[in-house]
C-alpha cells in the first residue's frame, strides 16, 4: 500500500459492529443528501460504507473506476456538441484535451527528464484506454441521431415520500448522465456503464437485486419530483460491450426501489445515531478497505466445487485483500460483544499490532434491515463503477461477480414425466447447533437452519391456507416477506439481525399467531401490502417487548383480570 495514514482512531469491533466513538467521524459518515451509490453501499454493509467515507481514497489513474470516470467526462462534452459534429474524430480530439489536463507537466513535483518521459508514456496509455472506452458508444447508438435534452443533470429533491407511512421523503442528490428527448418530446434517461462483463446486458436475477436498475429508477423519480413529469423510459448504455439494457420503470418497480432506498436512509441514520455500523459479509469483502481487519470478513472463502475454480477464486480474493490497508495500518481493536461506542476510545497508535480475532459471524452481519416490497437487495452483485454519488465514484470489481452465490450451488437438472426437477446436490458436513456454518455453508443442524426452515414451512402453510398457488417463485417471495418481518422486528428490539439468535424463535412464534388473525392481503394492491407489513411489524415489536416486560413483572399474584370484568372499572 502507498505510504498513507490509514489509521482509524477511536474505532473498534464489537459483536458484528464497527463502533465509532468520535462524533465528528460519525458526522462525516452521515450523509445530508442520499444518493443511489450510498444507498447501495449502506445496504450491502454499513461498516464498509462508513469506512469508505473516513479512509483515504487511493486513486489509480489506470483503474477501471478512474478510466470510466474519464470516459464519462469525455462523453459529456461529446453530447454537448451539435449532432452533426458527433464523430469519432471529435471523441479523439476531446480525449486529447482531457489528457492535457490530466497529465499536465505542472502536476509533476520534479519535472526531470525521466519524470517527463514517464509522464508522456503514461499519457499515451491513458489516451488509448479512454479512447477505447468512449468510442465504444458508436457500437451502441448513432450519436448524430440522439436528441439530447441535458447532460449531467443535477437534481436535489426529496425521494421516496409516503414510504412506510412517512410524509417526508429522503433528501437526495442525483446526477443523470444524459436525458434525451423521444420522438414525441418525452424524456428518456440514459446512463453510461463501462463494465466488460457480458452478463451485465442480461436481465438481473431478482434474487440478488439490481443496483444499476435501482439507480435509474431513482433518476426517474427525481425527474418526476422536480418537474411533475415522469420520464417515459430509461436505459443503461454499455460502450465497452456494445449493447444496452432497458430498465423496468413500472409503478411496482419504482415503488420497490423507493422502499429499499428509504430503508437505506433509515439504516444509515439509525447506525449513525447509535454510532454502531453493522458488518455484513459477502463476496465483496476482499475489496473493502476493512477486509484485513474486520473479524467476520469473507476473505479466502470459495464454495466452488471444482478445485481449480475454488483456488482461482481464493487467489483473486487474497490478491484484492492484499491491496487494502493492513490490520496494523488501520489499528482497530476487537472488544467484547455488547461494548458501547464510548469503549472504542482506545487511543491505539498507528503501527500497533492489532490481532485479527476469529469471531463467529452470527451478529447483524448477513441480512439488510429493509421494508421492501421486493426485499432482496443485492448482496452478491458487484458495486457499480459509475454510479455518481456526492462527488465520488465506487469501484466495480468484476472478480466478485464470479463467486457463486449461496445457497443455490452446483445445480443439476433431470427430466421426469412431471417436468424438470432442480436439485441442489452437495455433501454437507454438520456441526453443533451453536455453529451457524460449517466450511462456509449453512450448518443444517444450526439454530439458523431451524429458523429458515421454519419460515419456509410457515410460508407454505399460509399460502395454502389462503388459497394461493404455491409455486416455487411464490414460496420464495413469501418466505422473503416473512423473514424480513422477523428480522426487522429482531433488529428493532435487540439491535441484531441474525437467524442464529434465540430471539428469532420467539418472534417467529408471534408471527405465526398474527398470521392466523390477520392473513396477508393476497390479491390486493401494493398499498394494502404496505399497510399490512407495517401493522404486522408493529405487532411483532409490541408483542416481543411485552414478552420481555412480562418477565420483568413476575406476576405471581395480580388483579389484571379485573381489567376485563364488566362490573369493575379498569384502572
Amino acid at each position: 500500500m502507498p505510504d498513507v495514514d490509514f489509521h482509524l482512531p477511536d474505532a473498534a469491533w464489537s459483536g458484528g459492529h464497527l463502533l465509532l466513538a468520535d462524533e465528528n467521524a460519525v458526522g462525516k459518515v452521515r450523509r445530508r443528501l442520499m444518493s443511489a451509490s450510498v444507498a447501495s453501499k449502506t445496504l450491502q454493509c454499513p461498516a464498509s460504507m462508513a469506512a469508505s467515507r473516513l479512509l483515504p481514497n487511493i486513486e489509480d489513474p489506470f483503474g477501471a473506476r478512474e478510466i470510466g470516470t474519464s470516459a464519462h467526462a469525455v462523453l459529456e462534452d461529446f453530447y454537448n456538441l451539435p449532432p452533426e459534429k458527433r464523430t469519432k474524430d471529435a471523441i479523439v480530439r476531446l480525449v486529447q484535451e482531457h489528457a492535457t489536463q490530466t497529465w499536465s507537466v505542472e502536476k509533476l513535483e520534479r519535472p526531470s527528464k525521466a519524470a517527463l518521459t514517464a509522464n508522456d508514456q503514461n499519457r499515451q496509455v491513458w489516451i488509448e484506454k479512454v479512447t477505447a472506452y468512449a468510442t465504444g458508444i458508436f457500437t451502441v447508438e448513432n450519436p448524430a441521431e440522439v436528441n439530447v435534452h441535458r447532460t449531467e443533470w443535477e437534481l436535489i429533491v426529496d425521494l421516496a415520500k409516503g414510504i412506510g407511512g412517512s410524509a417526508e421523503g429522503v433528501p437526495s442528490i442525483v446526477y443523470i448522465d444524459r436525458t434525451d428527448l423521444g420522438p414525441n418530446g418525452e424524456w428518456l434517461i440514459r446512463d453510461y456503464k463501462f463494465a466488460d462483463n457480458p452478463k451485465k446486458l442480461a436481465k438481473p436475477d431478482p434474487r440478488y437485486g439490481d443496483d444499476y436498475g435501482d439507480q435509474q429508477r431513482l433518476y426517474v423519480l427525481a425527474v418526476e419530483e422536480e418537474t411533475g413529469v415522469r420520464p417515459a423510459g430509461a436505459k443503461l448504455l454499455y460502450p465497452v460491450l456494445g449493447g444496452e439494457r432497458p430498465i423496468d420503470i413500472s409503478d411496482d418497480a419504482l415503488r420497490a426501489t423507493a422502499t429499499g432506498y428509504k430503508a437505506a436512509w433509515d439504516l444509515m441514520n439509525a447506525s449513525a445515531d447509535r454510532q454502531m455500523f453493522e458488518t455484513r459479509p459477502s463476496a465483496l469483502c476482499p475489496w473493502c478497505p476493512l477486509a484485513n481487519s474486520c473479524p467476520v470478513a469473507m476473505v479466502g472463502v470459495s464454495r466452488a466445487r471444482d478445485p481449480e475454480r475454488r483456488q482461482a477464486s481464493i487467489d483473486k480474493q487474497l490478491t484484492a485483500a492484499a491491496m487494502q490497508p493492513s490490520a496494523v495500518q488501520l489499528g482497530i481493536p476487537v472488544l467484547r460483544p455488547g461494548a458501547a461506542p464510548a469503549d472504542a476510545r482506545t487511543g491505539v497508535a498507528p503501527g500497533v499490532q492489532v490481532p485479527r480475532q476469529p469471531i463467529e459471524p452470527v451478529g447483524d452481519d448477513l441480512f439488510p434491515v429493509t421494508v421492501p416490497i421486493e426485499p432482496n437487495m443485492p448482496a452478491q452483485e458487484p458495486i457499480p463503477a459509475e454510479v455518481p454519488g456526492v462527488g465520488e465514484f465506487v469501484a466495480e470489481h468484476p472478480e466478485a461477480a464470479q463467486t457463486p452465490p449461496a445457497p443455490r450451488m452446483w445445480e443439476t437438472t433431470e427430466q421426469t414425466t412431471g417436468g424438470t426437477v432442480s436439485q441442489n446436490i452437495q455433501i454437507r458436513a454438520e456441526g453443533p447447533a451453536y455453529e451457524e456454518t460449517v466450511e462456509g455453508n449453512l450448518n443444517l443442524n444450526s439454530f439458523a437452519a431451524m429458523a429458515v426452515s421454519g419460515l419456509v414451512a410457515e410460508a407454505f402453510e399460509h399460502l395454502s391456507e389462503q388459497g394461493q398457488q404455491v409455486s416455487g417463485t411464490a414460496l420464495a417471495k413469501f418466505s422473503d416477506v416473512l423473514a424480513g418481518l422477523a428480522l426487522r422486528a429482531q433488529y428493532a428490539t435487540t439491535g441484531q439481525v441474525s437467524f442464529q439468535r434465540g430471539a428469532q424463535t420467539r418472534i417467529r412464534g408471534l408471527l405465526r399467531a398474527i398470521l392466523k388473525r390477520r392473513p396477508a392481503p393476497f390479491g390486493q394492491p401494493a398499498a394494502a401490502w404496505a399497510e399490512w407489513l407495517a401493522r404486522t411489524e408493529r405487532f411483532l415489536i409490541v408483542a416481543i417487548t411485552e414478552s420481555m416486560n412480562l418477565y420483568e413483572r413476575r406476576p405471581v399474584q395480580n388483579d389484571s383480570h379485573l381489567y376485563f370484568a364488566s362490573d369493575v372499572a379498569a384502572n
